[in-house]
């Protein structure tokens, strides 16, 4: 959780804010990550274009990120195991794919969010 007591109180200050999907705890991590302590709602609102949203580990981050840009979207599904998936999903590096993915996002107190 965050270094400085004070960041979640000058979150909740920020909120609501009608511009915004993320969760206060979500920008609370963000903002310790990034070491912002005094955020404005400028900062929240840069924090909500960076958030992906909130999984239990890397893997799982790469998995539904490869599921929404669909990288295997044009191969046929075979329907051979119980996911109905194509065989060469089976044999995917999940473990590589989220390493890589990593140089361009972050995790934050299981919150995922993008460097850029």
């Amino acid at each position: 959780m965050s270094h400085n007591e004070d960041l979640p109180a000058r979150v909740a200050a920020l909120y609501p804010d009608s511009e915004v999907s993320i969760k206060p705890e979500a920008a609370v991590a963000y903002f310790d990550h990034v070491r912002i302590s005094d955020p404005t709602r400028q900062d929240l609102r840069k924090a909500d274009e960076a958030y992906y949203g909130e999984y239990k580990s890397d893997t799982d981050f790469a998995s539904e990120f490869a599921d929404g840009i669909g990288l295997f979207g044009n191969l046929p599904k075979w329907g051979r195991d119980s996911r109905d998936t194509h065989p060469c999903e089976l044999y995917f590096n999940w473990d590589c794919y989220a390493r890589d993915l990593m140089y361009d996002y972050f995790e934050a107190d299981g919150f995922y969010f993008s460097n850029y």
